[in-house]
């Protein structure tokens, strides 16, 4: 008589998941000043607007408030925006081998079954980490004028306050205004005697 023999197999696949973008933007300061007095007025005014410097390199972080790090690399002259993130995911699958009379026969089956699904299971996490990706890159792209919006300013700020001092050591400043024209621009203008 011969008998069915049944053979389950559970396991699991674990995979870790690193996401990661950048979009990066190359500085170039007009020197309206010299090139360390203008990386100085830089400094300052990073500062003033919450990003920490590194220990070692002249670099400048700031988290904000999605997520996204941003970046000032005042040796290589460059601002960056980065996003990044890593995860663990884990799938579990499961296999049944059968076979008639031989107890072996359905543990091999059920072994072959259960690689199947966990090759399965491992294209799906990579279909579903190329989706992050691309919701990832989406997520960083759509804030990117915003932030370019905060760097101008802080720029408009550096090149303001050079100007400033610039007029200082042409003469005496009789007088600075500073103000938005009609259409939105910003203007400075510095009057001064020699």
């Amino acid at each position: 008589m011969s008998q069915l023999y049944h053979v389950e197999l559970k396991g699991s696949v674990t995979e870790t998941i690193h996401l990661h973008d950048e979009i990066v933007h190359q500085l170039d300061l007009s020197h309206i000043l010299g090139e360390d007095d203008m990386k100085s007025l830089l400094r300052k005014q990073l500062e003033a607007n919450d990003f920490q410097k590194d220990e070692e390199e002249d670099v400048w972080r700031k988290s904000m408030e999605d997520g996204v790090e941003v970046v000032f690399n005042l040796e290589d002259m460059q601002v960056s925006a980065r996003l990044e993130e890593a995860q663990d995911v884990e799938k579990d699958v499961s296999a049944v081998g059968s076979a008639w009379d031989h107890k072996g026969q359905a543990k091999k089956a059920a072994e072959q079954e259960l690689e199947h699904q966990k090759d399965r299971a491992r294209q799906e996490i990579q279909r579903q980490s190329n989706e992050q990706q691309r919701e990832l890159s989406q997520q960083l792209e759509a804030g990117e004028e915003e932030r370019m919006l905060e760097i101008n300013q802080m720029l408009q700020e550096v090149y303001a306050e050079a100007l400033k001092e610039k007029a200082q050591s042409m003469g005496d400043v009789m007088e600075v205004h500073e103000g938005t024209s009609a259409n939105g621009d910003y203007e400075l203008v510095i009057k001064i005697s020699q």
